[in-house]
């Protein structure tokens, strides 16, 4: 019967919304491409402040490099003159620490022209909402800044240089 067949499939639909979960890369994209909800869950993480403007947010935003490598961020957000590359990881040696390098390196130069004075370069955030713990520490977050190791300063050189990289592992719960 056509009514008990939607009934089934109404059910298993349901169903597979309940697995879905940020995570998720397609998930992700749907999420993102709604502007509260993609505010709500950056917020929610500590990517932006509550008074934070989002200008502009894209998933699966090509930076194209002609000579080079070019690379695909999961979503940028550019948030009062913050660009903030955040990439869903559940793929533990895709999160590498030179992965988050090269990232940073390609948003540098995608975003500056020619003779642009580099104290000109905006602050760049690369986030890996990560599945697993990248550190095996049992910590939520992990905050990398570089630092000067003979003088043991952190925070000159990090607001010198205007990069945060994050390690987020999430633990999502179905809400459904």
């Amino acid at each position: 019967n056509h009514k008990e067949r939607i009934t089934d499939m109404r059910s298993y639909y349901l169903e597979k919304l309940k697995e879905l979960k940020i995570m998720d890369d397609d998930f992700a994209r749907i999420v993102f491409k709604d502007k509260q909800a993609s505010i709500e869950v950056l917020k929610s993480i500590g990517i932006i402040n509550h008074d934070d403007e989002v200008i502009h947010r894209e998933t699966q935003y090509d930076i194209k490099n002609p000579n080079h490598r070019s690379i695909i961020l999961d979503i940028y957000v550019l948030s009062d003159n913050k660009h903030i590359d955040i990439e869903i990881e559940n793929n533990r040696s895709r999160a590498s620490a030179k992965r988050g390098r090269m990232h940073v390196s390609e948003i540098d130069v995608h975003l500056s022209l020619p003779n642009d004075d580099f104290e000109n370069l905006p602050d760049v955030v690369i986030v890996f909402l990560c599945s697993f713990d990248p550190f095996h520490e049992s910590l939520p977050v992990y905050t990398v800044r570089r630092t000067i190791e003979e003088i043991n300063k952190i925070d000159k050189i990090n607001e010198a240089d205007g990069i945060r990289r994050i390690r987020h592992k999430k633990r999502y719960r179905r809400n459904i």
